[in-house]
């Protein structure tokens, strides 16, 4: 299974809002090839940036900007998950396949997201999926983010969509909304 393969499968555990399942199968497929990455991942203490995340999205929510269709959150793992929330200006269903629509936003709205913990980000394996263990634990880290993410998310009432991915993905995930 690639790692794309293997990224995609986490809109699975989005779809039923399974947060813990996202993390323990992640978790134990890195175990299965890095146990000691595993443990240091898990070990990422992340209710305080969970926290802020929700703090964030509550402060989208009273944001009345006109033109936007949908947020997007987005983290980089290349930056040490440095985050943003982007008003995007147009949005897709899923089932169109193209989330060029991401890039399209106002970047006078932009708002910066929360720092995520430097320990999460000391994890990151930079060669991405060179070797089975960077992948499995790059994958592992993406979805911890996810699920702290959707978890923060559980408070969004805006009839519009909020969305998650790491900073270059190909396709967006659909926390809240379609």
């Amino acid at each position: 299974m690639t790692i794309y393969q293997s990224l995609d499968e986490i809109r699975t555990w989005i779809a039923r809002r399974d947060w813990e399942g996202l993390e323990a199968k992640f978790r134990t497929r890195c175990a299965q090839i890095d146990t000691p990455a595993a443990d240091r991942i898990a070990a990422v203490q992340l209710a305080e940036y969970e926290r802020d995340l929700r703090a964030s999205i509550e402060r989208l929510q009273s944001a009345r900007l006109i033109r936007v269709q949908a947020w997007y959150w987005e983290f980089s793992p290349d930056n040490h998950w440095e985050s943003a929330f982007f008003p995007c200006l147009s949005y897709e269903r899923e089932a169109v396949g193209n989330d060029d629509w991401a890039s399209n936003f106002d970047d006078s709205s932009v708002v910066a997201g929360p720092a995520a913990p430097a320990a999460l980000a000391a994890e990151f394996a930079t060669d991405w999926d060179g070797t089975q263990a960077s992948a499995a634990r790059n994958v592992y880290l993406v979805a911890r983010t996810i699920a702290t993410f959707g978890r923060a998310s559980s408070t969004w009432t805006v009839p519009l969509p909020l969305c998650a991915g790491y900073h270059d993905q190909e396709h967006v995930y659909r926390v809240v909304g379609e």
